[in-house]
């Protein structure tokens, strides 16, 4: 074991997840944006995460660094600001259950056409304490730390019907315990099965000929973030994607142990391969929307990726 327990706890410096970096320019950075994606030049920013459905972006003005997600673009501000009321309900609903959560500001950019972009601003975090770094330095152990305040905080707060997107990647380990950082998407459905907020900005990142059955695939795996086991199985599902598999049966043993959750390995194995097919699939269907889009002079509205985060 890499230091064992006491490697999560070093003397490394740490950045404080709980203080709110000063409000960024998002003038400036949706130029630069802008033209990274009329261009096709992710390299014009310095991405430092990419998810599926966002990209993190370090941002320095010169006198300060943060993180920077931006949300695809909204029709309009009122379905801007319904958003932004989600994330901090879901924020709240988290915090209430004893979840930290990392210091988050929403700043939102109205566009002469109407829409509205929401950025989401974090402090630029210490690398070396995301969770998944960690694993990645320490020998697989289900009564580590990090892993067991992962998985019981999966049942308290998805166990009240509360969604969360609750990867390894999605933690930062600080003041021995974990942060959730992933505030991006808020999954709340409607009783109808749908998310809460106006999907439009990211339907639209897909030919329309294939728009309603993508969403259609999105909106099954939706509702399994609001359920404990499928939630406890997708961290298995990311450990894979993350080369991380060895740490699988540490969180079945954990989920087994202190809540009498049998979890499957193998069906953790067969959710990422189908994951490790669909996704890229779907990145495929952006750039094909992209060069449809571009090619008839109008304006794409998402940065891609070189690779989705299964990298390819």
């Amino acid at each position: 074991m890499v230091g064992g327990h006491d490697d999560m706890d070093g003397a490394m410096d740490a950045v404080r997840p709980d203080v709110e970096p000063p409000a960024p320019d998002v003038t400036a950075i949706e130029a630069v944006m802008r033209r990274a994606i009329d261009e096709r030049r992710p390299d014009l920013l310095r991405i430092i995460g990419n998810g599926e459905l966002t990209i993190a972006i370090r941002w320095d003005d010169g006198e300060s660094a943060c993180v920077i997600k931006r949300v695809p673009p909204f029709p309009e501000r009122r379905t801007a600001d319904e958003y932004c009321g989600l994330v901090r309900q879901s924020i709240a609903d988290m915090t209430s259950r004893g979840v930290a959560c990392v210091a988050t500001g929403l700043h939102t950019l109205d566009r002469a056409d109407g829409s509205a972009v929401v950025y989401h601003c974090q402090p630029l975090l210490t690398p070396d304490r995301l969770a998944d770094h960690l694993l990645r330095r320490t020998q697989p152990d289900a009564e580590l730390p990090l892993v067991t305040a992962v998985v019981d905080h999966v049942v308290r707060v998805v166990g009240d019907g509360i969604p969360m997107d609750s990867q390894f990647a999605n933690w930062y380990w600080f003041e021995e315990r974990p942060w959730q950082l992933d505030l991006s998407t808020p999954l709340m459905m409607t009783p109808g099965g749908d998310i809460c907020f106006d999907t439009t900005g990211f339907v639209r990142e897909y030919p329309a000929f294939v728009r309603r059955i993508v969403y259609k695939e999105l909106m099954k795996m939706a509702p399994g973030f609001a359920d404990v086991e499928w939630v406890l199985t997708d961290l298995m599902v990311q450990l894979h994607r993350s080369g991380l598999d060895a740490w699988c049966a540490s969180v079945a043993t954990a989920a087994r142990a202190r809540h009498g959750i049998e979890l499957s390995e193998v069906l953790a194995k067969e959710r990422f391969e189908a994951d490790a097919k669909f996704f890229p699939t779907l990145l495929r269907l952006k750039r094909l929307q992209r060069g449809w889009v571009q090619r008839t002079g109008r304006r794409y509205d998402t940065l891609l990726p070189a690779t989705t985060s299964f990298g390819t």
